[in-house]
């Protein structure tokens, strides 16, 4: 196993971790109410919503349009790099 390979899979455990703390925060943490989580959530639908937006705006009309957007999460990402 490389050390790129130790990398993905300590980062991969760390947000395992960080998605089961979330979870445990919204079922019976501070994040309980619909109120207390408002902020968050649109914190984190505006993470997503406005990077594909700006990408969406830059590229819009150039060579290939919508046929470039394709899954970037990290098991995608390597799966297309392995491919190609």
């Amino acid at each position: 196993m490389t050390l790129h390979d130790l990398i993905n899979v300590g980062l991969m455990a760390v947000f395992l971790f960080v998605g089961l703390e979330i979870k445990r925060q919204l079922w019976a943490g501070e994040l309980k109410s619909l109120r207390a989580a408002a902020l968050p959530l649109i914190a984190a639908l505006g993470g997503m919503v406005i990077p594909a937006a700006l990408y969406a705006l830059m590229n819009f009309g150039g060579p290939g349009g919508a046929y470039r957007w394709r899954p970037t999460s990290p098991s995608h990402s390597e799966c297309s790099r392995c491919s190609a």
